[in-house]
C-alpha cells in the first residue's frame, strides 16, 4: 500500500538558489567564479574584535595553539590591528616560540604608536625579554614599567 502525500508530485527541476551565485547555478555545475569570490576577504571591525576576544579567552585558559590560528588569520586580513598583534605576541610567547613572539611584539609596537608608552606595554616587553633570556633588557623594561606605573600611565 502506497501513501500519496498531498501536493507532492514528480520531482521537478530545482529552482535557482539565492545563496549560490548564478555562475555556479548551471546544470553542469561549472562556471567562472563570481567577482566576490576573487576579491580578498575583508573583516569588519566587529569580526576582528570577536576573533580577538575568542583568542584572548583561549590564551587565558591554556590553549594558545588554538588562538594562533585565529590570530594569524586576523593579522593577515587586518595587518595594522594593534590588538591582534599584541595577542599574537602573547600566544607565541605562551607556546614557547620566543623569537616569533618578539617579532610580533615589534610589529605591535610599530602599530600601537603612543600606546607603546604605557606600563602594560613595558610589562609585556619585560616578559618577552625574560623569555628570550635577554635579562638586561628585561630588567630595563621592568624598571620602565615600575616608573610608568608610579606616574599613573
Amino acid at each position: 500500500m502506497t501513501a500519496r502525500f498531498a501536493g507532492l508530485g514528480a520531482p521537478s527541476r530545482p529552482r535557482p538558489s539565492t545563496l549560490i551565485p548564478p555562475a555556479f547555478d548551471r546544470a553542469d555545475g561549472f562556471g567562472a567564479p563570481p567577482q566576490s569570490a576573487v576579491r580578498p576577504l575583508a573583516l569588519a571591525e566587529a569580526d576582528i574584535r570577536l576573533l580577538n576576544a575568542l583568542a584572548a579567552h583561549q590564551i587565558r585558559y591554556g590553549k594558545p595553539a588554538e588562538a594562533l590560528a585565529m590570530l594569524q588569520l586576523t593579522v593577515r586580513l587586518a595587518p595594522g590591528d594593534a590588538q591582534s598583534l599584541r595577542l599574537l605576541s602573547e600566544a607565541f610567547l605562551a607556546t614557547g616560540d620566543g623569537e616569533t613572539a618578539h617579532a610580533a611584539h615589534m610589529a605591535y609596537e610599530a602599530a600601537a604608536g603612543r600606546e607603546a608608552a604605557t606600563a602594560g606595554f613595558q610589562l609585556r616587553r619585560a616578559r618577552m625579554m625574560t623569555a628570550l633570556r635577554r635579562f638586561g633588557e628585561g630588567v630595563e623594561a621592568f624598571a620602565q614599567f615600575v616608573q610608568l606605573r608610579r606616574s599613573g600611565r
